[in-house]
């Protein structure tokens, strides 16, 4: 996963959170991104950088268990038909 910074702080997301997306799309092209809290446990699966829905939000996981987070990323990439495109690196 690629690592972002955002200087504007988004509804849904505090201020103090760290945020990747993942190298590839999906089959049907939508992105999948991962917040990580600084301060807290958890995790945060979205289809954008930028949360403006509560339908953006794919699954909040209260811990830092990654296993969950990889089943959970694999079950987003099985709902739009598997791994896509890779993102060109910059």
């Amino acid at each position: 996963m690629d690592a972002f910074t955002f200087p504007q702080r988004w509804a849904y997301v505090p201020s103090e959170d760290v945020r990747y997306r993942h190298s590839c799309t999906a089959a049907d092209g939508t992105p999948l991104y991962v917040y990580a809290w600084l301060e807290e446990s958890g995790y945060m699966l979205t289809t954008t950088q930028n949360i403006r829905f509560q339908e953006e939000i794919v699954v909040e996981l209260a811990t830092n268990d990654f296993q969950q987070l990889q089943l959970h990323v694999l079950n987003f990439f099985a709902q739009h038909g598997g791994v896509g495109q890779a993102f060109a690196r910059q």
